[in-house]
């Protein structure tokens, strides 16, 4: 890992004990593969990481554990034979550690279980959960996030020239996967969505075997990922379309300018939902908007806060990555919708999707 890296995890351990400043006798499990790689990149499928007197401890088994020592910022990495469940009980006993904190995200046969294996001590779901914790992106998160992005956009413009009435659904999303593999992704953020005619009016239609015909709504929308996720929808029509979605097309992108004007720092995200909502409600569509307007994300594809009117507590930071993302859908005829992706800086507003154009001659297509 270059020194940079090394730092910001560093800051990521710090930042975690100073929210969580337990006693000698407490001590906090992770097992969420999302924090464990927010932590120290570990990408495995095999680990736990215990947070105890300040000091960061990964279990791990042999298959896993030469990749952990090359690749992970602890303290103490350890080893594991056999099941894991037996290992942590040893491990607990042998230590004066009397409270474990658990992340709420344990289900419930997991819970259950070591409330009997670990009956010795008291188990605890976390108060404050980790998730706000990496809701401020750092500076090694927001770069990996802005190469996904360019590697999403990059991918749509070599497939952009091939869209045509008579494609399958499943089809462009292939090729959309592919060019993101050949430009360095990983893997999508996401099953990639491509709806096309009536499906379009499905917000997160199941991609299928529906062909592309003249006049339909097409939206797509994708995300590439390298380490860290991306989200972009885009709506295009296949020549032409009819009156209304010509309308529902230019008012979803004056809902989504509207909220991306609100965002701001210090501003509710409730505010910019409603920025959003009130654009297509005055346009009479309200109840054909039936989501909320964006999410964050990062290692995960949702990620604490969204955007919604279930926002009210949450106001934007310097250092948040949100979508923005209002749509209109039209049961059997079709819908639009329209999704950058934002990263919040103290003086300005960094779109990271902005390369790709969204202006209504733009989503005409042949």
């Amino acid at each position: 890992m270059t020194l940079s890296t090394e730092a910001c995890l560093q800051a990521r351990k710090e930042k975690l004990c100073q929210r969580y400043p337990l006693p000698d006798s407490e001590a906090l499990l992770i097992t969420k593969r999302s924090n464990l790689a927010y932590f120290n990149d570990f990408q495995g499928t095999s680990g736990s990481c215990l947070l105890w007197r300040q000091q960061l401890i990964f279990f791990t088994d042999p298959r896993y554990y030469s990749a952990a020592c090359g690749q992970c910022y602890y303290d103490e990495i350890v080893c594991f034979e056999g099941a894991f469940d037996p290992f942590l009980t040893d491990f607990l006993k042998s230590r004066p550690i009397r409270v474990l904190h658990v992340e709420p995200s344990l289900t419930l046969e997991q819970w259950q279980l070591w409330k009997e294996n670990l009956s010795f001590l008291e188990i605890r779901p976390l108060v404050k959960p980790l998730a706000e914790l990496r809701m401020i992106k750092d500076e090694l998160e927001l770069e990996e996030i802005r190469q996904s992005c360019a590697i999403s956009i990059n991918a749509f413009e070599q497939l952009r020239p091939l869209l045509a009435p008579g494609m399958r659904e499943e089809e462009i999303a292939a090729e959309l996967e592919y060019r993101s593999r050949r430009l360095g992704a990983r893997k999508m953020s996401f099953d990639t969505i491509v709806a096309a005619g009536p499906s379009s009016a499905v917000p997160h239609h199941q991609t299928g075997s529906a062909v592309v015909e003249q006049g339909d709504a097409l939206l797509l929308d994708w995300g590439a990922r390298k380490r860290y996720c991306s989200d972009m929808t885009r709506t295009f029509f296949l020549g032409e379309p009819d009156e209304e979605l010509s309308r529902i097309y230019r008012t979803v992108l004056e809902a989504q300018l509207s909220a991306i004007e609100q965002l701001k720092p210090g501003v509710k995200l409730l505010d910019v939902d409603n920025a959003a909502r009130s654009v297509i409600k005055s346009s009479g569509y309200a109840e054909f908007f039936g989501h909320g307007t964006g999410h964050s994300l990062g290692i995960d594809i949702h990620e604490f806060p969204g955007i919604s009117p279930r926002s009210a507590e949450v106001t934007a930071q310097p250092g948040m990555v949100l979508t923005i993302e209002p749509g209109i859908y039209l049961p059997g005829k079709g819908g639009v919708r329209i999704e950058d992706l934002i990263v919040v800086h103290a003086d300005r507003l960094e779109i990271l999707t902005a390369a790709m154009p969204k202006d209504y001659e733009s989503a005409l297509l042949g």
